[in-house]
C-alpha cells in the first residue's frame, strides 16, 4: 500500500469545490487542494446523455486519511453519486511528501 495518495473529485462548480476544500484542509484530512474550473464533462446518467460544466479538484493526503476523506466529501457534496477516485502515489519529491505528513498532523 502506498503511503500517500491523490484524490480526484468532480463538483458542480467552483464555489462547491472551494467550500469542500476549506473543510478538508482545516480538518487536516488533506495537505493541499488544487481546483480546476470550467471542465466539460460528458456522461450517461439515468440512461440519458448529459453534458455539464464542472469543477474538479485534486487533494493530496496520507493514504491513511483516505476513508475519512471520502466520507467527508460524500457528506458535503451536492451530487447523489459524486466521482471520488483515489490514486496511489508511488513516488514523489521526499521533502514535499514529508510536508504532506506534517500538514495533516
Amino acid at each position: 500500500m502506498s503511503k500517500y495518495c491523490l484524490a480526484y473529485v468532480t463538483t458542480s462548480g467552483k464555489d462547491e469545490a472551494r467550500s469542500i476544500a476549506r473543510e478538508l484542509v482545516e480538518s487536516k484530512l488533506v495537505a493541499c487542494v488544487n481546483i480546476f474550473d470550467n471542465i466539460e464533462s460528458h456522461f450517461i446518467w439515468k440512461e440519458k446523455l448529459c453534458s455539464e460544466n464542472e469543477t474538479i479538484f485534486f487533494a493530496k493526503m496520507p493514504s491513511e486519511n483516505y476513508h475519512r476523506f471520502e466520507e467527508k466529501v460524500s457528506e458535503l457534496h451536492s451530487y447523489d453519486n459524486p466521482c471520488i477516485l483515489k490514486l496511489d502515489i508511488t513516488n514523489g519529491k521526499q521533502t514535499f511528501l514529508s510536508w504532506v505528513t506534517k500538514a495533516t498532523n
